[in-house]
């Protein structure tokens, strides 16, 4: 059911990749959809505030990251939790993915199961 939602909530044709698969996408665009899970705010060292948010999927988590600019954009749209789509880049350091978020929209709840 995501993948017929996605198109009409106004994301992007970028490959739908579980949160469990998101290391093997490293370096690459890619859109998860799941519930928001988690989040939280921190600064900056040049007291800007950016994003942590988790992304719950049927197959296990995802963390993502919303920089300065983009939570100035979206980080309402987290706050307010509930079933999303993000769109990315898959990063993997020190053996740890994170999707660094460059957009993101909300989805409605019964749209969750990965078909």
């Amino acid at each position: 059911m995501v993948r017929g939602a996605l198109p009409a909530a106004g994301c992007a044709t970028l490959p739908l990749v579980a949160a469990r698969d998101v290391t093997r996408h490293a370096g690459r665009r890619v859109r998860l959809a799941g519930m928001l899970a988690a989040s939280r705010t921190a600064p900056t060292r040049h007291g800007e505030i950016l994003q942590f948010a988790t992304l719950d999927d049927p197959t296990g988590l995802a963390e993502c990251l919303l920089l300065p600019p983009v939570y100035r954009r979206l980080g309402a749209i987290v706050a307010r939790g509930g079933a999303v789509w993000v769109e990315g880049r898959a990063e993997v350091q020190h053996g740890a993915s994170t999707l660094r978020v460059e957009r993101l929209g909300t989805l409605p709840g019964e749209t969750l199961a990965l078909d």
